[in-house]
């Protein structure tokens, strides 16, 4: 039994069985053939081995097309899980992109606001000094 994903998928193998079957057949056969024995028993064994081996291709016929069935749901299910990632990664890379311009107009906006704010202090202070001098003066007269 393997698995695979969540499909199990049943093997029996009994490698030779069906051949060694067939050999110690053929060999009844043709012990029957060399003892002279009725033809009637030898078309019996011909015919139950027909169907042995028309029951037996059924079986690897039906085997064959469970796990045909499971290749394709398999595919199916491997192929909806690439289109999903694919998805998703093409909405992470917009994401990103976003992300990366937002941070690219934040840092140039920043250094905007870095310059502002100096010039105000430089602003500031020399108005400080401009009442301080105004003060001064104020205060002699």
């Amino acid at each position: 039994r393997r698995v695979h994903g969540s499909y199990a998928v049943n093997i029996k193998l009994q490698p030779n069985v069906a051949k060694k079957h067939t050999k110690l057949v053929l060999a009844e056969i043709a012990a029957k053939l060399k003892e002279g024995g009725p033809l009637e028993d030898v078309f019996d064994m011909l015919e139950t081995m027909k169907g042995e081996l028309v029951n037996e291709q059924a079986d690897h016929d039906q085997l064959y097309g469970k796990q045909s069935q499971e290749c394709q749901t398999e595919q199916a299910f491997r192929n909806t899980q690439i289109s999903d990632a694919t998805d998703i990664y093409n909405r992470a890379s917009q994401h990103r992109a976003s992300c990366e311009a937002s941070n690219k107009k934040g840092q140039a906006d920043l250094q905007v606001n870095l310059n502002q704010q100096e010039q105000n202090r430089e602003t500031t202070k020399l108005k400080i000094e401009e009442r301080q001098r105004q003060h001064e003066e104020y205060e002699r007269s």
